[in-house]
């Protein structure tokens, strides 16, 4: 349990405006948007680059380049990344 995720204050003693939203659980909105999308035996990779402030409307996009799937997180214009990851299938999901 970290603070700065559920406390304005706290979030603001850490040099945050508000309180932050948990980077694993974006990591598990995102895994959840591409259920049923992606091969069941995959590996996932994400970066983590700026958080997401509470309240704030953020943007997801996938797209699939070569055999992977490339996905990120930004604020809604696009200019400013929150994740960035990709799915990768296992070699023996791919038929």
């Amino acid at each position: 349990m970290n603070p700065i995720h559920m406390s304005g204050l706290a979030a603001k003693a850490f040099g945050f405006p508000t309180a932050i939203a948990h980077g694993m659980w974006t990591h598990a909105k995102v895994m959840a948007a591409l259920q049923g999308r992606i091969p069941a035996n995959h590996t996932v990779s994400v970066e983590f680059r700026k958080p997401i402030l509470l309240g704030s409307t953020v943007a997801f996009r996938a797209g699939m380049t070569d055999d992977r799937v490339a996905l990120s997180v930004t604020n809604r214009s696009g200019d400013r990344v929150h994740l960035t990851g990709q799915v990768v299938p296992l070699a023996d999901s791919i038929s």
